[in-house]
């Protein structure tokens, strides 16, 4: 029994934190550049918007691992850690290629705040 509540427990802390990374990045974000816009929408739909053409995909969040499917132009979905802090949202990963030590690229989102 006791087994049985300390399951739930941390399921229970799983699923809450996963949650709140989730709810963290609904709404709509423009890259620093202001030639990418990405809206995340509460059912895991998102917008994906690259030189005023729009195309629509999905997004799983587990942990602070963020999963964009691919949309027209890719091949592979993307899988990027993420943070939202405030009204900034920073994704990175590792270099595909490069082994080791490669660089890590880095995308900074800010939220705006008609979306």
């Amino acid at each position: 029994m006791r087994r049985r509540v300390l399951l739930a427990a941390v399921t229970s802390l799983v699923l809450t934190g996963c949650a709140g990374q989730r709810q963290a990045l609904v709404g709509k974000w423009r890259d620093d550049a202001g030639t990418t816009t990405v809206e995340f929408l509460a059912d895991g739909k998102a917008t994906l918007e690259q030189s005023g053409v729009a195309s629509p995909t999905w997004y799983k969040v587990k942990g602070n691992q963020l999963t964009i499917g691919a949309v027209p132009g890719q091949l592979q979905d993307n899988i990027v850690t993420f943070d939202v802090s405030g009204d900034t949202l920073t994704m990175s990963r590792e270099a595909a290629f490069g082994g080791p030590g490669a660089p890590v690229w880095t995308q900074t989102f800010k939220r705006l705040k008609d979306g």
